[in-house]
């Protein structure tokens, strides 16, 4: 398959010290973040790896028939990302997306937009409205690119969209629907 959507799961990490309500309430929310990614994504047309970071959960949330379960052999979160996006691009990948799996407010229609917007564009950047990036795909590898992931500070979208330009890459920058 020419396109690949890759979702990084980070697992859930609780301290001893966390009291029961606390560690519920995580719990909770991760639960409802998997379901909330799996609703999403499970219709979309393309390859699906999942990466997580600690162990890989064995849940039916993502049902193995339509997703590939991996764990992440880097360490830091730049390293882990090249090494998932090098992996796809072996794959013949000619469209990679990739996502968290912390938000809520990301639809299914936002990334059948990137996507869609892949096929006129190199890069497709799909930013959260507090400052980071909640989808980004790509046609192809460059290292260069992800200088200033993992996108949590307002200026590295900025300085991603100057790298793009100066390796003369097209990009797009989209606005998310409201999934709610």
């Amino acid at each position: 398959m020419d396109d690949h959507l890759i979702i990084f799961v980070r697992n859930p990490i609780f301290s001893q010290l966390n009291k029961n309500r606390d560690r519920n309430n995580r719990l909770s929310s991760y639960l409802d973040l998997m379901a909330h990614t799996a609703g999403i994504t499970a219709d979309v047309v393309a390859s699906k790896h999942l990466y997580y970071n600690e162990y890989i959960e064995n849940d039916s949330v993502f049902s193995d028939q339509l997703y590939q379960k991996k764990l992440h052999v880097e360490e830091t979160p730049k390293a882990q990302l090249a090494e998932a996006i090098k992996e796809t691009f072996g794959q013949w990948a000619k469209k990679v997306v990739f996502m968290g799996m912390d938000s809520t407010e990301l639809s299914k229609d936002d990334i059948l937009l990137v996507f869609q917007q892949l096929d006129h564009n190199d890069v497709v950047i799909l930013p959260e409205k507090m400052g980071g990036i909640l989808v980004f795909g790509m046609t192809f590898y460059e290292s260069v690119i992800l200088d200033h992931f993992p996108w949590e500070k307002e200026d590295d979208l900025l300085d991603t969209i100057i790298a793009l330009q100066k390796s003369n890459k097209t990009y797009c920058v989209l606005e998310a629907k409201n999934a709610n």
